[in-house]
């Protein structure tokens, strides 16, 4: 669905296709009731509740630089919510973004980063013809993608999905870009000329009744970082980052690319701090683009049904671990951790949420939230549930880290590893490993050896593996820790009533025949100490997650029972119950109530 540009060629054919929509929509009365009902007013009906998007994805922004950005934080954090543990599962551009497109880990999507893994091999693989522009797209969504695509993009071709093309071709560190098929040079600052585009998008599709998708890739703040010219003198006295691994002392624990890498010099030192000064100017311009396009989306009554969406392709490290060549691409976490707010209608203004996020969720959570399905092929979960004021208390646990190219600078051997909510452990092809506990040494200073941490390694080895080549609902299954979230009745509830049945609603998707009357259990508990099985059939509804006991007769008055779910419930991934994984052992679910 192609929206006319401002151009006196356009304007003509913009008023000859509205009195040819007005004819046939005349054309096409129909009797409803009393009324009569145009083909244009049933579209209207059935999108005027579906929301808009704009999907702002800076490039290598790490999660440090946005404590400088106050501007940023205002405008989104205050009216929205903050993620504070959002990563990417393999931190370099074009890998991610084809995550971001598609919600796939890299060894699902081919894109791994190499010399040839770049846009054209995307197109190759056929994965663009499936991306979260291509859902929305035929869902009757308006959609348009302005700024930088992915690696190596150039030349007429536009993907399919997107209904208007602003994107720029080749390197990174020119202006040229592909405009609907035709190619010009920009003029000055490529993030405000992306904002003019953004913001022209959204008041060309407020016209339309159909909802909108625009996702804006900046430049910003890829180096050389580009920084328009207002901003030439700001942050003059902003001081490069220096935390505990910066210039780190000690790399003994460190694999031998990390020890082949010297200690900083005081050059090196002093462009760091020139490239972090630059980094932060070029993103003056994109907190404008945000304001211009949330001074739009007021202006044309928009911005209370649409989502807005920052964030970045991956991290970046300036120093740490002494690592300054190549600046991402490491399994570490200035890296892999990336900024993320998001503000939309119902999204809780201020709120920070802790449960970890990757790039394989955004477009399934685009989806949910447009009400449109998800492919089978898609790794990631839709975090939708995040954006409520209340969140779950169950969420994910673990992801995959991929780095499956072996680059020149830094030397980074393959590698694969897990994330977990308190431990990174990563294996390289080299036989080496790392491991580090991050609640107590959040820096990844000292990594932990497995003489002495034999069973850590083993645990972390084997959910490592579980996701080493995992796909689909398989993936989002081990990446979560199988766990009963909530019970009916509640734990010691009183006055249950004795025709009740007791229900368990559990964290993911359950395999079916796991839940049985053997693995979930209701018992009486006797005054004597002892207990009485209680005869029951057991069911399990997949739509909501919860299993279901219902005694064969009623429950005894003022007895107490007590209700059982076994490790042998398992997920769809065969994974068994734990209900508490900081104890050795998978643990079971157990829950006492009384009866009125």
């Amino acid at each position: 669905m192609r929206l006319q540009r401002h151009t006196t060629h356009g304007h003509v054919r913009h008023i000859l296709l509205v009195l040819a929509a007005t004819a046939l929509a005349v054309a096409v009365l129909v009797l409803d009731g009393d009324r009569l009902v145009t083909d244009d007013q049933r579209a209207r009906a059935q999108t005027a509740s579906r929301p808009n998007f704009v999907f702002v994805m800076t490039d290598d922004l790490d999660k440090q630089s946005m404590h400088q950005l106050d501007g940023i934080r205002a405008m989104m954090g205050s009216n929205g919510t903050t993620f504070e543990n959002a990563f990417v599962n393999y931190a370099l551009c074009c890998p991610s973004r084809a995550t971001i497109l598609r919600g796939q880990y890299p060894h699902n999507h081919g894109i791994t980063g190499s010399p040839t893994s770049l846009e054209p091999h995307f197109r190759e693989l056929g994965e663009d013809q499936s991306t979260v522009a291509t859902w929305l797209d035929k869902a009757g969504y308006q959609t348009k993608y302005v700024g930088k695509y992915m690696n190596d993009y150039r030349g007429p071709y536009i993907p399919p999905g997107w209904d208007e093309w602003f994107a720029l071709s080749g390197d990174v560190d020119n202006n040229e870009v592909n405009d609907d098929g035709q190619s010009l040079t920009l003029a000055g600052n490529s993030t405000d000329a992306f904002a003019t585009e953004t913001s022209d998008f959204i008041r060309r599709s407020h016209a339309n009744p159909a909802p909108f998708f625009v996702m804006v890739g900046t430049k910003a703040p890829h180096s050389p970082p580009e920084v328009p010219e207002r901003y030439l003198n700001s942050f003059a006295n902003a001081s490069l980052p220096r935390p505990p691994n910066f210039d780190e002392v000690d790399v003994l624990d460190k694999p031998a690319w990390v020890k082949a890498f010297p200690r900083l010099t005081l050059d090196q030192i002093t462009k760091e701090q020139t490239k972090y000064r630059q980094r932060l100017r070029s993103m003056l311009a994109v907190e404008d683009l945000l304001r211009q396009t949330i001074a739009t989306l007021q202006e044309t009554g928009e911005i209370d049904n649409t989502y807005i969406i920052f964030t970045s392709d991956n991290g970046f490290h300036q120093g740490q671990h002494r690592l300054v060549p190549g600046e991402k691409k490491t399994p570490y976490e200035e890296d892999i951790r990336i900024p993320l707010i998001v503000r939309g209608p119902g999204v809780p203004a201020g709120a920070i949420r802790k449960q970890m996020v990757i790039n394989n969720d955004f477009a399934p959570t685009i989806a949910t939230l447009a009400g449109v399905p998800i492919p089978t092929f898609v790794d990631g979960r839709s975090f939708t549930p995040l954006l409520a004021a209340s969140p779950p208390s169950s969420w994910r646990t673990a992801f995959l880290e991929e780095g499956t190219w072996q680059p020149n600078v830094p030397p980074v051997p393959m590698n694969k590893g897990i994330r977990t909510t308190r431990y990174s452990y990563v294996e390289y092809d080299t036989g080496e490993h790392e491991l580090y506990d991050l609640s107590t040494d959040p820096y990844q200073l000292d990594s932990k050896p497995q003489a002495g941490n034999e069973q850590l390694y083993s645990t972390l080895q084997t959910r490592l593996n579980a996701l080493r080549d995992c796909s689909g609902a398989v993936c989002r299954a081990n990446e979560w820790d199988t766990q009963v979230i909530s019970t009916i009745p509640k734990a010691n509830a009183t006055a249950v009533p004795p025709t009740a049945d007791v229900r368990a609603i559990f964290s993911e998707d359950m395999r079916a025949s796991s839940i049985t009357a053997t693995t979930f259990k209701l018992v009486t508990l006797n005054f004597d100490g002892t207990t009485t099985n209680v005869t029951a059939t057991v069911s399990y509804d997949a739509a909501t997650e919860k299993a279901i006991l219902n005694p064969s007769s009623d429950l005894s008055s003022g007895a107490t029972y007590k209700a059982t779910v076994t490790t042998g419930a398992q997920d769809l991934a065969g994974n068994a119950l734990d209900q508490n994984p900081t104890l050795a052992g998978n643990q079971s679910k157990s829950w006492k109530f009384t009866v009125q």
